[in-house]
């Protein structure tokens, strides 16, 4: 029940501009973030990967923000976004770059976000840059995948993956038609604060959802009509566990599949997998717009929020010990 109360709040927290003010000013909240964001700047980030590659581990850059309102702002995303590509192909790291549609038009309008990933995608197909369209809240569910669609028709060079949020009760029909495009998929647990009708609230029953979902993007399955690389964005045991014996049962190579984790979050676990021959993807934000993306971090583990307790304990403890 707590934990539950407390996902609540701090999804609500996300969206308060009046928090996000108060909390951004606060030098201990920006230190804390640091534990899940790599930076403010490009610089910042790319430190962040150099460092995870050295043992064996890949990863995805996500600049953060989200719901671009003008037109102006979703320009300077598209902008930065470019530079970022330019950055990972100079220094050819093996990563990936996240988008946001939200951040570069989509709140808009499709068309505008349509004319602004083209850019991106232009650039990520001469560069050779793999991009991960990641999924946002439920109202901008169906017109993500018809982006994600036309991309991959226009650009057929292009890699990309488009993220799916396993607790939407629209999921498994969406999964049909993008495994018939033999579309690479993302699959996540969700993060945002659905109502009861849009999403299922059960842990257990969104492992389930999560699991059947899995079986159908597995060589066998009748919605795969070919090669389908599959990417599980989670960190919880029950589901890291299902994919890799589905993968053994099925004699699979390990490279079969990739985990996907949180920068930040159970590192421990993400070495361990990459030395047992799994390949893992570190999702690592950076950005000033951070808040959004802090809340939903907060509200998804309890975890978490013992981190953050602990972290202000210490600052108090600090800051009140005698010199």
């Amino acid at each position: 029940m707590l934990s539950a109360l407390l996902r609540v709040f701090f999804l609500r927290c996300s969206r308060s501009k009046i928090i996000e003010s108060i909390v951004k000013k606060t030098p201990l909240a920006r230190n804390i973030s640091r534990r899940f964001i790599a930076g403010e700047t490009k610089e910042d980030a790319i430190s962040v990967v150099q460092r995870i590659f050295q043992d064996g581990r890949r990863a995805t850059l996500d600049y953060l923000g989200e719901e671009a309102l003008t037109k102006q702002e979703a320009f300077s995303a598209v902008c930065e976004y470019i530079k970022l590509l330019d950055v990972v192909g100079q220094r050819l790291l093996y990563t990936s770059v996240s988008i946001k549609l939200t951040s570069i038009g989509l709140a808009i309008s499709e068309r505008l976000c349509n004319d602004y990933v083209d850019l991106i995608a232009k650039k990520a197909c001469a560069l050779k840059i793999p991009l991960e369209v990641d999924m946002e809240g439920s109202k901008y569910k169906d017109q993500t995948i018809a982006v994600f669609c036309r991309l991959k028709d226009k650009f057929p060079t292009l890699k990309a993956r488009i993220a799916i949020q396993g607790y939407l009760r629209s999921t498994p029909s969406d999964i049909r038609e993008l495994a018939q495009r033999c579309a690479n998929i993302r699959l996540v647990k969700g993060a945002y604060d659905e109502s009861n009708e849009v999403a299922i609230r059960d842990k257990k029953n969104i492992q389930e959802q999560c699991i059947e979902i899995m079986e159908k993007l597995l060589p066998g399955s009748p919605y795969i009509l070919s090669y389908s690389y599959l990417a599980l964005g989670s960190h919880d045991p029950v589901l890291i566990k299902w994919l890799i014996d589905a993968i053994k049962k099925r004699d699979m190579p390990k490279y079969s599949c990739e985990f996907q984790m949180l920068y930040g979050v159970r590192e421990d676990e993400q070495i361990r997998l990459t030395r047992d021959g799994w390949n893992v993807r570190v999702y690592v934000p950076y950005g000033n717009k951070w808040f959004p993306y802090f809340m939903r971090r907060m509200a998804e583990r309890p975890a978490n929020v013992c981190f953050v307790i602990r972290a202000i304990i210490n600052s108090l403890t600090k800051t009140n010990s005698p010199v």
